[in-house]
C-alpha cells in the first residue's frame, strides 16, 4: 500500500521531472492539470464579478459653452493665484535682501504700492498709496528689494505720499564701491583700499557716473558693486545703487581722467511694490 508521504514525494518528483524536461515531452501531464484549473477557475471568476461589480456613473451632459465658462473660471482662479503667489515672493525677496545689510532693530519696513509714476526727465516722481497714518516721513527710503530708487519728498498726505526718484539729473550721493564676493570665498577680507569710497551723480538717464583719474580707474572692474553710503542721507546706506557698467574716457579732461558708469541692478519706475523704511516710533 503506497502511503501518503510517497505520493506526494513522487508527486514532487514527477514535477521536478517535467521542469527539467523540454515542454512536447510533458505535455501528456500539464495539459490535463491547467485544463482542469482553468475549468474551476470560471465559478469563482463570475461570483466575484458578481460581488465587486460598481454601479456605471452617470455625468450630466454639459454642453461646449458651458465647458468654455468653466475653463475660463478656472484660468482667472490660476491667474489670480500666481498673481498673489508672485506678490508674496517679492515681499520675501525684499524683506531678505534688506535685512542682510540693515540693522533693523529702530527701523521698520513699509509697504506700499505704487499708484503712478511720473517720467519727467526733470523731476521724476513716484506716488505711493502710504503716508502720514502709517508712519512715513520726509527723507525715509524706499527701496525695491535692495535697490534704492527714491526719497520720500514733503509731500506728505495721511494715506499717499510723493517720492522724488534718484534717477532725476544732478542727484547725488555717497558710495562705496567694491568687487562683488567671491562665491568660493565669501568670507574673504578685501584688500587694503577697499571699499572705495566717493561720490556718484544721475545723468539723468538712468544711469550714474563719477570721474576719477585715470591710475585708479585701473583698479575698478565691470560689475563692482556700488552701494549707498552718505553721511547726510544716512538712512540710505547700505542699499545697493548699481553695478559698475564700463569705464571710458570723461569728457572733462579725457588725457587724466576717466569716468566711470554705473548701471541700477533694477530700472527705476516700473515698480507694483515699494519698501519704504521709517524709523520706528513704539
Amino acid at each position: 500500500m503506497i502511503s501518503s508521504r510517497k505520493a506526494l514525494t513522487a508527486t514532487v518528483f514527477v514535477l521536478l521531472c517535467c521542469a527539467l524536461l523540454n515542454t512536447r515531452w510533458t505535455n501528456w501531464l500539464t495539459r490535463p492539470i491547467i485544463y482542469t484549473v482553468n475549468t474551476l477557475q470560471y465559478p469563482a471568476d463570475f461570483t466575484a464579478n458578481l460581488i465587486r461589480n460598481d454601479p456605471a456613473v452617470e455625468y450630466a451632459e454639459l454642453s461646449d459653452q458651458a465647458l468654455e465658462n468653466m475653463l475660463a473660471k478656472a484660468q482667472k482662479e490660476n491667474d489670480a493665484l500666481w498673481q498673489e503667489n508672485e506678490k508674496l515672493r517679492e515681499q520675501i525677496e525684499a524683506f531678505e535682501a534688506i535685512t542682510v545689510g540693515r540693522d533693523m532693530t529702530s527701523i521698520r519696513m513699509v509697504e506700499a504700492r505704487v499708484s503712478r509714476v511720473s517720467n519727467d526727465p526733470v523731476k521724476p516722481t513716484m506716488l505711493i498709496l502710504r503716508g502720514s497714518l502709517h508712519g512715513l516721513k520726509r527723507d525715509d527710503p524706499v527701496a525695491y528689494k535692495s535697490n534704492l530708487i527714491g526719497f520720500v519728498t514733503d509731500s506728505i498726505g495721511p494715506t499717499s505720499a510723493t517720492v522724488a526718484l534718484i534717477t532725476r539729473e544732478g542727484f547725488s550721493i555717497g558710495v562705496n564701491i567694491k568687487p562683488p564676493p567671491d562665491p568660493n570665498q565669501p568670507d574673504k577680507k578685501l584688500p587694503e583700499g577697499w571699499p572705495f569710497k566717493t561720490r556718484v551723480e544721475s545723468d539723468g538717464e538712468g544711469r550714474f557716473y563719477f570721474d576719477v583719474n585715470k591710475r585708479t580707474a585701473e583698479s575698478f572692474r565691470r560689475g563692482d558693486i556700488v552701494r549707498a553710503a552718505d553721511t547726510i542721507l544716512e538712512s540710505a546706506n547700505g542699499f545697493l545703487i548699481g553695478t559698475i557698467e564700463k569705464i571710458e574716457a570723461s569728457d572733462q579732461d579725457p588725457l587724466s581722467l576717466s569716468r566711470v558708469v554705473i548701471k541700477p541692478s533694477a530700472p527705476i519706475g516700473p515698480q507694483r511694490t515699494v519698501t519704504v523704511l521709517t524709523e520706528r516710533s513704539d
